[in-house]
């Protein structure tokens, strides 16, 4: 008898996003300063699928003698961001490498996807309803592919203002940023869609920035009605 299932609709899960915030702040004679941390857990919908983000940040500033002041500012950021892989497919598997997405929307309403085995307990490869096996199965995608993204992100600014006279201010800004990316996408052997021994590919991405600011700034007031304000 034909009986249908909800095989996509049982497939996916529902989404859950939280996030923690801490903020310090404080200020003296001269002197202040903030120190913050923030934390994300974002779960999405597509089992496997998960982003974790941390980030740090600290700033302060402080007037010196001698017409000095000084600020600077820390951040650090670390994302690592992981899910299974998310191609398209043709209709007879997915195209160009493994697809949770690709092979799920393809599978018939007469198939109980969530009922019956994905993965043979001997060698551990895909099983799924087409007797060659041309389709790999969604469920072992999600557990034997992954795509994954880690991020490191380091950026502040370090800076001196002198008060020259009056209304005129010499300044002078350091400012960094280091981008780290690694870049990584598996899978098990035992797969139909992909290279069926497997495979481990790796990226890496790094970018330095450095950042030389001098600046000039004046600000006059020429009467009751007009100012003058001029940056070099």
């Amino acid at each position: 008898d034909y009986k249908p299932y909800n095989s996509v609709e049982d497939f996916y899960r529902t989404g859950l996003i939280s996030s923690t915030s801490i903020n310090l702040a404080g200020s003296g004679n001269n002197v202040g300063y903030n120190m913050n941390y923030g934390y994300l857990s974002d779960e999405g919908f597509t089992p496997g699928n998960k982003l974790i983000r941390n980030n740090f940040g600290f700033g302060g500033n402080a007037k010196l003698s001698n017409n000095l002041t000084a600020s600077a500012t820390f951040n650090y950021t670390i994302n690592d961001f992981k899910s299974p892989p998310t191609g398209y497919s043709s209709g007879s598997g997915a195209v160009e490498g493994p697809s949770a997405f690709g092979d799920l929307f393809y599978t018939p309403r007469t198939v109980d996807l969530m009922g019956l085995p994905f993965q043979n307990p001997v060698t551990g490869a895909a099983i799924y309803y087409r007797a060659d096996n041309a389709i790999q199965n969604p469920r072992w995608t999600v557990d034997n592919s992954f795509i994954r993204q880690q991020v490191n992100r380091t950026f502040g600014n370090a800076q001196l203002r002198y008060a020259i006279m009056k209304g005129l201010n010499l300044t002078y800004r350091l400012g960094y940023d280091k981008y780290t990316e690694d870049h990584t996408q598996a899978q098990n052997k035992g797969g139909s869609d992909g290279n069926v021994n497997g495979f481990y590919r790796t990226i890496r991405g790094v970018n330095n920035i450095w950042d030389h600011t001098l600046l000039a700034n004046y600000v006059g007031q020429l009467n009751d009605d007009w100012a003058i304000s001029v940056d070099a």
